[in-house]
């Protein structure tokens, strides 16, 4: 009888292959594995990857059955040959930033390289039929050769500091964006950010805190129609003659969710939108447009 040891509880992980230890254990010494090369049981078991680069690990396998943790076999022999397959999902992209997020079925992309000479960064949509669901905190924070960025469709959540202090210049939304959450400082001191279109993000609701703040150089920003939330110091030290329209679904802006921008123009439907919102929304910002009455 052989038995499969916890040490092959690693299904559906990702992972650069390079290599992977698997202990079996039999109660027949006689019993060898033959994979290249022949083992025999108790010993660890290298199995060493093919010479692509990355891959969606699916787990071991026996003829074609998956190993786990529960698996038994039984063999009438005293003597039994086997090969071990190494089950993977191919995947063509350079995938050193993203994490395989077995619990949620999806991608998230957990850092950048500093010195990535790519200026132009996308976020796909898919990665081997898996969606890519998160950018993570500080995924991108310090950056300094980033340019555009383009986020894919399936992107939910944009974690803390994401692209804090780099060099981002632009960011583009696909047209049936699922972002339903931004997370503070996200672009905070952002210089070089000019332009972000957020009106096809039709689930955020919130802005949160010092998302944009420091951005000094921000020109274009489009906000979803259905948000309700600017939280305080969203917008700050923005230098340059932006022009923004609050969406009517606004209900609540924060103290100071403009702050110092002595060159922006803030357009706002009416005086009764602001009914809820902090008596302070605006400091240093006092440039307010009404489109009506």
């Amino acid at each position: 009888e052989i038995y499969v040891s916890q040490d092959l509880d690693i299904v559906a992980t990702y992972m650069p292959l390079e290599s992977y230890n698997v202990r079996f254990y039999s109660n027949n010494p006689a019993v060898k594995v033959e994979d290249y090369f022949t083992y025999y049981f108790g010993d660890t078991i290298e199995y060493y990857a093919p010479t692509f680069s990355y891959a969606l690990f699916t787990g071991f396998y026996l003829n074609g059955t998956l190993l786990t943790s529960d698996t038994h076999l039984t063999y009438s022999g005293v003597y039994q040959d086997m090969e071990i397959e190494l089950g993977y999902t191919y995947i063509s992209d350079d995938l050193s930033y993203y994490e395989f997020d077995s619990d949620a079925g999806g991608f998230i992309c957990v850092s950048h390289s500093y010195s990535n000479l790519d200026v132009d960064v996308t976020i796909p949509d898919y990665i081997a039929g898996y969606p890519v669901f998160q950018v993570a905190e500080n995924a991108f924070n310090g950056d300094l050769n980033l340019r555009d960025v383009t986020i894919g469709k399936n992107v939910e959540t944009i974690g803390d500091y994401a692209f804090a202090y780099s060099s981002v210049e632009h960011v583009y939304f696909s047209s049936d964006s699922s972002l339903s959450s931004l997370g503070g400082h996200a672009f905070v001191d952002c210089v070089n950010l000019t332009s972000i279109d957020l009106s096809p993000c039709f689930l955020l609701s919130t802005l949160r805190q010092y998302s944009f703040y420091d951005c000094i150089n921000l020109l274009d920003v489009y906000l979803p129609n259905m948000l309700t939330s600017i939280e305080s110091y969203c917008f700050g030290n923005i230098i340059v003659s932006l022009s923004i329209n609050i969406p009517t679904s606004v209900t609540y802006v924060g103290y100071c969710g403009f702050y110092n921008m002595p060159n922006a123009t803030i357009i706002v439907n009416n005086r009764y939108q602001e009914t809820n919102w902090d008596s302070n929304w605006h400091y240093y910002a006092d440039n307010i447009q009404y489109t009506s009455d």
